[in-house]
């Protein structure tokens, strides 16, 4: 996308890309932690309303202000999949928690694996004119468009099923525990320690 429509050059597009998986890193880890003061529902809804809110710049305009809009974005949507997990572990029967994200996590990849199809089918509705002085007239396509659309959905979809979804936070199942036989317990307890341990780890 960048390439086609501003004419980057693979420096700059490498540059742009590692500031956004650095707000990514960082949105993730602020947010994730933020969420156990705010809850896991308020704060993937307002990760995902800023991330909407970001995708304008993010799309639509170009260097410098780029950067920041690249690092902002990721920030945002990849700070509310921060929380998303353990808000999946906290929703989930402790002793199916790490199936229930695992599984929801490649069936959402699964949903999604057309999405590159799709952005590329999009983007060859908005052409863009061929480069001065190239004889063979490459075509090129404006795919931020598309994009833009996908991501706002995601973005849309995620607020509505977050809010019409329960809250458990700070609830990891430790304490079912001790409710239970002594070792129907210890079992259950081993099972909460690995989940945990899983994704003190990511």
């Amino acid at each position: 996308m960048l390439s086609d429509k501003y004419n980057y050059s693979t420096s700059e597009i490498t540059k742009i890309q590692v500031v956004a998986n650095v707000g990514a890193i960082l949105g993730g880890t602020v947010m994730g932690y933020g969420s156990q003061i705010i809850g896991r529902r308020f704060g993937i809804v307002v990760a995902c309303a800023l991330g909407a809110i970001m995708i304008y710049p993010c799309y639509f305009i170009s260097l410098p202000g780029l950067y920041a809009a690249a690092f902002f974005e990721q920030f945002c949507i990849q700070g509310a999949f921060g929380i998303i997990p353990v808000h999946l572990v906290e929703l989930s029967p402790p002793a199916f928690s790490a199936f229930v994200v695992g599984t929801s996590y490649n069936l959402g990849v699964l949903i999604a694996s057309p999405a590159s199809y799709v952005e590329t089918w999009g983007g060859r509705n908005y052409p863009l004119p061929s480069v001065v002085g190239d004889p063979a007239e490459t075509k090129r396509y404006n795919y931020s468009i598309p994009m833009a659309i996908f991501l706002a959905c995601s973005c849309v979809v995620t607020i509505v099923l977050t809010i019409l979804g329960p809250e458990n936070g700070g609830d990891d199942g430790r304490s079912d525990v001790g409710s239970l036989g002594e070792g129907e317990g210890v079992e259950r307890g081993i099972v909460v320690d690995v989940v945990s341990m899983n994704h003190s780890k990511c």
